[in-house]
């Protein structure tokens, strides 16, 4: 996948030379029924499983001048109708699946979260898969057990589908230690994306704007970035990442 920040005459460019490119130095032909140039903003971009679109969130402040802040962010989601349909193939989600592998479900529902973990709705795809695959479950053994409804089962069994034999549904949780690093790209002033540079170190890598609301809010005395921004009057600065944590952390409004 490449993305292209432009006009879409950039991404045809692009995908010429790509093809041609292919084509000369590799000797290989390039799939035009496969290589599809789509706009996020409009339609979500499907690549190795996931959703990829940028969404838009209005932020709005309270006062006598109300302000609106339309800010754009690149979101990657599950594709929760793909998954169900595979699911409904597989015949998880009918009653007509007669298998009673409580660990098959397990594993199922451990490998959809651990493949979607990075994603933006998370919560949503945990406690979706996690409802269709313990119905599910729930179904098969009422039907194993001629217990007759889940309501029945889960009173046998547990609400985790424990029973005698302790092994029963549950939900793995994952642990993201640091989000994908172009997330950031969020936060950049997109008039000098391309050029920015952290004020303070000089650093070109993952660089961020920080703001304040007010230029009273600065303390020059007490923060290196603050006095830089009073001299110069400004309410927002370029940043790396390293020197605006280490801003975030030290700083004592």
């Amino acid at each position: 996948m490449l993305g292209v920040r432009g006009p879409r005459s950039d991404a045809v460019n692009f995908l010429q030379i790509i093809k041609t490119m292919l084509n000369e130095s590799l000797l290989l032909e390039l799939s035009m029924e496969k290589s599809k140039i789509t706009n996020p903003r409009l339609e979500p971009a499907l690549f190795l499983g996931t959703l990829i679109a940028i969404s838009k969130h209005v932020s709005s402040t309270k006062g006598k001048n109300q302000r609106l802040k339309v800010v754009s962010q690149l979101r990657m989601l599950a594709p929760m109708d793909r998954i169900a349909k595979k699911l409904n193939t597989a015949g998880f989600l009918s009653t007509k699946y007669k298998k009673n592998i409580i660990k098959l479900y397990n594993s199922v529902l451990r490998g959809y979260l651990n493949y979607y973990s990075f994603t933006h709705n998370y919560s949503r795809v945990a406690s979706s898969l996690e409802f269709i695959l313990k119905t599910s479950c729930a179904k098969l053994l009422a039907a194993k057990f001629k217990l007759g409804s889940v309501t029945k089962v889960i009173a046998k069994f547990g609400k985790n589908l424990k029973g005698d034999d302790k092994t029963g549904f549950y939900k793995p949780s994952y642990k993201i230690n640091d989000r994908i690093k172009t997330l950031f790209a969020s936060y950049l002033s997109g008039a000098t994306i391309d050029s920015l540079k952290c004020v303070k170190c000089g650093s070109t890598y993952r660089v961020e704007m920080h703001h304040v609301r007010l230029l009273s809010d600065l303390n020059p005395k007490l923060s290196e970035v603050d006095k830089f921004m009073a001299k110069r009057r400004r309410k927002q600065i370029p940043l790396c990442r390293t020197c605006h944590l280490e801003h975030q952390k030290n700083h004592k409004p």
